[in-house]
């Protein structure tokens, strides 16, 4: 089951740096390109002339290939544009290619699509700070918010991937029609990282759609009767390892809270010795521990775990599957998807010792 609390962050600081490379990319970082256009060579004829060009998101380097005993090897010669978003050669520049209508007929295509790759990296960004934020702070609204900022940088980081994609052929036919087969157009790598950012931002999208529903968690409240008698006070008393110091205090009589606002126990509560619970709602599968003090009107969530010794205030809202602890408690880490059948085998096995036994025959 999923169950993981920076699961869905890495998954976003992962997308976020692909896209950072693609954004800064050729001239900057010239390894890494959207587009190659190469004039049609013979290997074995080496030119110092360029013979392809490459474009990046700030700018264009003008190259050519060196043939070895490893491979080709790609050589710009210091021949690349200034960095600048929206870049426009000087047309001596292109002329060392012979063909100075091909840069302007491929930048036309790119200088529409460029501009998006910084904004789905910067959204992408975004998305990865409010879930940080929800990763620390596991509110519902955040993780609304959240699942909206995640879903937005997935659909842009989409989009830009596919017009890299159909960019292709369209630059492949414009170039073709004007140097007639003398040049070809390839994808560059930038097109294949935007790639792998979609797909872990999609499964971003999947992970905080579960956070903030609540799938496959014990959030939600789950046999908890509308009213408890007696046997549940008395139930709880019997988790305690038959210790008399533990007390379940009641504050109603002080006009403290309104009487539909106490609530007993759920079920499978374990309370440790020692313990004093002031007017506290608790819920299902919860484990405090001994010598701990549970301020008034605190509110303790399902699969909940409080730390011996810890001291709660009042007014204090425990989430579900958290840990906490300390004095005052804070909030320590995120319980695993197990802790619910744990706690409730840890509470029927202390309840048990507790049970009257059949009389054996002799």
């Amino acid at each position: 089951m999923y169950k993981s609390r920076f699961l869905v962050p890495f998954l976003l600081f992962s997308a976020w740096v692909l896209l950072l490379l693609v954004s800064i990319s050729l001239p900057i970082i010239k390894p890494i390109y959207i587009l190659e256009v190469d004039a049609v060579t013979t290997p074995s004829v080496q030119t110092s002339i360029a013979t392809s060009i490459r474009f990046g998101v700030w700018g264009m380097c003008l190259g050519f290939y060196r043939f070895g005993p490893d491979g080709a090897s790609w050589d710009d010669a210091g021949a690349c544009t200034p960095p600048r978003l929206g870049y426009t050669p000087d047309d001596a520049v292109l002329q060392l290619t012979g063909q100075k209508d091909l840069a302007k007929i491929a930048l036309k295509a790119l200088m529409g699509i460029l501009i998006l790759h910084p904004i789905a990296c910067g959204l992408v960004f975004l998305s990865l700070i409010a879930s940080l934020v929800t990763t620390w702070h596991p509110v519902r609204a955040l993780n609304v918010i959240s699942l909206i900022a995640v879903i937005l940088s997935a659909v842009a980081a989409t989009i830009v991937f596919v017009i890299d994609i159909v960019l292709i052929p369209i630059a492949r036919q414009k170039v073709e029609e004007a140097t007639k087969g003398a040049l070809t157009v390839a994808l560059g790598n930038a097109a294949w990282m935007t790639l792998g950012a979609v797909v872990a931002l999609w499964l971003g999208v999947i992970g905080a759609s579960i956070i903030a529903c609540g799938c496959f968690g014990c959030g939600k409240r789950r046999g908890r009767r509308a009213k408890k008698n007696q046997h549940g006070a008395e139930k709880l008393h019997s988790l305690d390892n038959g210790s008399s110091e533990t007390e379940m205090r009641d504050r109603r009589s002080e006009g403290q809270q309104r009487t539909d606002q106490y609530r007993y126990p759920g079920d499978h509560v374990h309370i440790g010795a020692s313990t004093v619970v002031e007017a506290a709602t608790i819920g299902n599968h919860v484990e405090i521990g001994k010598n701990c003090v549970i301020g008034k009107f605190t509110i303790i969530k399902d699969c909940a775990k409080i730390e011996d010794n810890s001291i709660v205030p009042p007014n204090t809202v425990i989430p579900a599957l958290a840990r906490f602890g300390g004095s005052p408690a804070q909030f320590i880490e995120e319980l695993p998807e197990s802790t619910m059948e744990n706690v409730e085998i840890h509470t029927k096995g202390y309840y048990s010792r507790f049970q009257p036994q059949e009389p054996t025959g002799h």
